[in-house]
């Protein structure tokens, strides 16, 4: 996914910071061209920083979110905006089979669901497809989990 924004006056750089969904590797592009990370900064070892005119950019991994947190100079760039409390709950009902079904394998599954849901909820879709996408996710998850327990059950006798 690619999240830009432009650093302040005076030097007003176009910054474009894309990461990739499933490895969470992060680059990020000045004005076009790629910055390599220089892991000098004053906000610790947190994160990763990228010096780029004008400062110095830190770009961190955020907890269950798929929109990675910035700070450029100290101060907090706002990439997307927060999820609201009715978007974790429509993301995080995958979990709920996983809890009902016990077992490593529907968390397995149930996890997977989660980050694909989350995925789903930060797109740029109407909320009406990205709430029917998510119900839609919970359901194949069940699925899913029923289907493995079956053929688990079956491979090892049981069924």
């Amino acid at each position: 996914m690619k999240y830009s924004f432009q650093t302040p006056p005076p030097f007003k750089v176009n910054v474009v910071i894309d990461r990739s969904l499933f490895s969470g590797k992060v680059k990020v592009y000045a004005d076009g061209q790629v910055v390599r990370p220089s892991h000098h900064g004053t906000r610790g070892a947190a994160g990763t920083f990228y010096q780029i005119k004008g400062g110095v950019l830190e770009v961190r991994s955020g907890l269950l979110d798929v929109v990675p947190m910035v700070w450029y100079n100290e101060d907090w760039v706002q990439l997307a905006p927060p999820m609201k409390s009715w978007e974790w709950l429509v993301a995080g009902l995958p979990l709920l089979p996983g809890v009902f079904f016990l077992g490593l394998d529907s968390f397995f599954v149930s996890f997977i669901a989660l980050f694909l849901n989350l995925v789903i909820i930060r797109s740029p879709q109407p909320i009406g497809v990205r709430v029917a996408s998510c119900v839609a996710v919970l359901v194949v998850s069940i699925a899913a989990i029923l289907a493995l327990r079956l053929g688990l059950g079956m491979l090892l006798g049981r069924g």
